[in-house]
Order: structure tokens, then C-alpha cells, then sequence
């Protein structure tokens, strides 16, 4: 897994926390899992008799491979940020409370 948006602001991690928090997000999640499981039957159907098979069997891999990697880089970096965000949060909160006492 690749850690995506290492640069994010402190407030972008914030909106990825509350998009990954959207009644809508687990549809997306959703969708990018039958992608994946789409692809990787793409590759399984490849026939074996078919005169291109390993060039074919190759592309269909490949695809089935990026399709995974960027699908599980994508929503384990906004799971990531999401724990972050919501930890600096809570610092931002801690320091707040110890400068109004």
C-alpha cells in the first residue's frame, strides 16, 4: 500500500475525516471493492486455448493489479488521515482548554 496525500493541511485531513464519515462513503467503498472484484474476473477468464493468452493474461493482470493497489492505497490513506486528523483535533482541543484556565 502506497500512503497517499502526505502533504495534506491539517483542515484537508479534517474534510477527509468528515467525507469518510458521509452516509454516501461505504457506496463508494462499495463500488471501488466490485471494480476490483470486476477486474480480477477479467483476468481469471482469460482462455487459456486463445492464441494471445499470455500477452492477454498479462494486460488483464495488470489491470486487475493497479485496480487493486490504488483502490486499497486510497481508502486505507483516508482511514489514516481521517485518525489523524481527528488526533491533532483533539492536541488543537487539550491546548485550547489549558489556555482559557
Amino acid at each position: 500500500m502506497k500512503q497517499l496525500g502526505r502533504e495534506l493541511k491539517p483542515d484537508e485531513k479534517v474534510l477527509l475525516a468528515a467525507l469518510s464519515q458521509h452516509p454516501g462513503f461505504p457506496i463508494l467503498y462499495k463500488m471501488a471493492e466490485e471494480c476490483c472484484a470486476l477486474s480480477s474476473a477479467a483476468a481469471i477468464k482469460v482462455d487459456p486455448a486463445d492464441s494471445n493468452y499470455v500477452e492477454k493474461l498479462k494486460s488483464a493482470q495488470l489491470t486487475a493489479r493497479a485496480m487493486h493497489d490504488f483502490s486499497s492505497s486510497l481508502f486505507a490513506s483516508c482511514k489514516w488521515h481521517a485518525g489523524e486528523g481527528a488526533a491533532e483535533r483533539k492536541v488543537q482541543d487539550l491546548m485550547e482548554q489549558l489556555h482559557s484556565k
